[in-house]
């Protein structure tokens, strides 16, 4: 009879576990901040954000992450410019928000404005982050402040200095300190605190400034991170909210190895048509070169680069991250469903590739452009309107800032400063396949899409980090791949800044948009 007792508890116990194990709790964790915490496209540039990499680190399938940082925010301008309204509601009790603002924040050297994204340690700044806090409280969500990522600034010591570690004081002082700033709000409003800023330090001092600059940071600036630097801060992150035991269950700092993004997306495509899409390949030892095996048992090609020759299987050695290229030929009209699999010998990684392919029957080819901002060609199906300028003078392409201002000394795109263009599509279904841009060579500018009037939600298509070069212009083409139906309107910004301060203006030589506009069903 004892027996029978123990047995019945025994199965108890089972069935009670299980139910908590299946029961548990869906949590959304939201990620607002400015570009070094900010998703990616990994076809349009090298630069990956922290809080990209961080599903990596999830153990748990009842927990996602959604990342809603923008490049160029600070906590002012993310706040006021609405991203933070167009996503407050959607919070729920039992979510968390990670808050990380500074970089832009820094813009007026530690005073509010009259830079709007511009706030002061001891102004502004405090009072945003309290914003942010007090209206996720609200909802029931629990947030977290997470001081901002080192800016790869070394001193002659090898460490990284005041202003790297945001602090735009005197060395030894913390008057005009944004960590300290964030702490001190931690503290009066009893809100967890990650020093982020600590951590990525030291991963940065150790590593030195030479391997921080070959596996950390981006080519062209010492600000945003790629996909291994991205990684391990998105690795030292889970590391300090483990430490809190917070959701401690659900992550875990060993991510193995790291296929980015999680599903390779080709869209749209035309039968006979061949695309290809990025993705990265990610380990977090810097010290040890691994040999990579990529393969797919149905169909898709690898190269590790444009130049670089197809394989259908692709052996090669890296430390840390490589960025590679997977290709599709679209042979037959299906709704198509590929996989690819990643193996360094002790891990295995698969990822799917989805498109949808398009018959090629009565297709009529489109193609049109702007050249130095002229006209459409008359063959083009769509109509394509000159470009408007918000924040900036146009003088026959000539690019100026009002009132010939020269161009300050940016690491971002200033969101109040673009041009536009946009394209009407009448008649025809019609897939945007490309944007070609020919541009200064020594500006940077970023490219995005949107459908709807508040450009909301907005799609980044592309970028061109300026470098100081003796050739006039930069010739570059992005892809699009966006399927729109006649009606249509498709709203094309370009951001450009200047990473030097700079008197020239931002020369445009050419813009040309590419794509096919075939008869849809209830096309006229």
């Amino acid at each position: 009879m004892f027996k029978n007792y123990i047995h019945i508890i025994s199965l108890a116990l089972i069935f009670i576990f299980a139910a908590c194990d299946n029961t548990k709790e869906k949590v959304t964790i939201f990620t607002i901040g400015d570009s070094t915490m900010a998703d990616y496209a990994v076809n349009t540039t090298a630069i990956r954000g922290w809080g990209q990499m961080l599903p990596y680190f999830i153990t748990d399938p009842n927990t996602r992450v959604v990342n809603i940082a923008k490049p160029g925010r600070s906590s002012r301008t993310f706040y006021d410019e609405g991203y933070w309204s167009r996503i407050v509601d959607s919070i729920r009790p039992g979510d968390y928000v990670l808050i990380q603002f500074a970089h832009n924040d820094e813009k007026n050297d530690g005073l509010d404005g009259p830079n709007p994204r511009g706030t002061s340690p001891h102004g502004a700044y405090p009072v945003y982050l309290k914003k942010y806090i007090d209206e996720a409280r609200l909802r029931g969500a629990n947030p977290i402040l997470v001081a901002p990522i080192v800016r790869r600034y070394f001193d002659d010591n090898g460490k990284i200095n005041a202003r790297g570690r945001h602090n735009l004081g005197a060395e030894g002082t913390d008057t005009l300190c944004y960590v300290t700033a964030m702490k001190k709000v931690a503290a009066e409003t009893n809100t967890p605190f990650i020093d982020l800023t600590t951590r990525t330090q030291q991963i940065c001092e150790a590593m030195g400034p030479q391997k921080s600059a070959d596996f950390i940071y981006s080519f062209v600036d010492h600000t945003h991170t790629r996909a291994m630097g991205a990684a391990l801060y998105a690795q030292a992150f889970v590391d300090e909210l483990i430490k809190a035991n917070i959701l401690a269950d659900r992550f875990s700092t060993d991510p193995g190895l790291i296929v980015n993004p999680p599903i390779v997306e080709f869209g749209r495509m035309f039968q006979g048509s061949e695309m290809y899409q990025n993705f990265d390949v990610v380990t977090l030892d810097a010290d040890k070169r691994h040999s990579y095996t990529i393969t797919s048992p149905n169909g898709l090609n690898f190269s590790l680069g444009l130049d670089s020759k197809k394989a259908d299987r692709l052996k090669f050695d890296s430390v840390g991250a490589y960025s590679l290229l997977a290709y599709y030929k679209a042979n037959q009209y299906t709704d198509s469903l590929r996989t690819l699999t990643v193996s360094d010998g002790e891990h295995s990684v698969s990822r799917s590739m989805t498109a949808v392919v398009t018959k090629a029957d009565s297709t009529l080819d489109m193609r049109f452009e702007v050249t130095k901002f002229g006209p459409r060609p008359p063959q083009a199906k769509v109509r394509l309107a000159s470009p408007s300028m918000v924040g900036l003078v146009n003088d026959e392409n000539n690019i100026w800032l009002p009132d010939s201002q020269p161009w300050p000394a940016e690491i971002d795109e200033v969101n109040e400063r673009y041009l536009e263009l946009y394209i009407s599509v009448d008649f025809y279904t019609t897939l945007f396949e490309s944007i070609e841009i020919e541009a200064d060579a020594n500006m940077s500018y970023r490219v995005a899409y949107a459908l709807c009037k508040d450009y909301y939600p907005r799609v980044d298509i592309g970028e061109y980090q300026g470098t100081v070069t003796d050739q006039m212009f930069a010739d570059f083409t992005y892809p699009i791949n966006l399927t729109v139906t006649p009606g249509a309107r498709v709203i094309i910004r370009i951001f450009p800044w200047s990473k030097t301060e700079r008197k020239e203006p931002f020369r445009i030589n050419a813009i040309k948009v590419k794509g096919i506009a075939y008869k849809g069903q209830g096309d006229r």
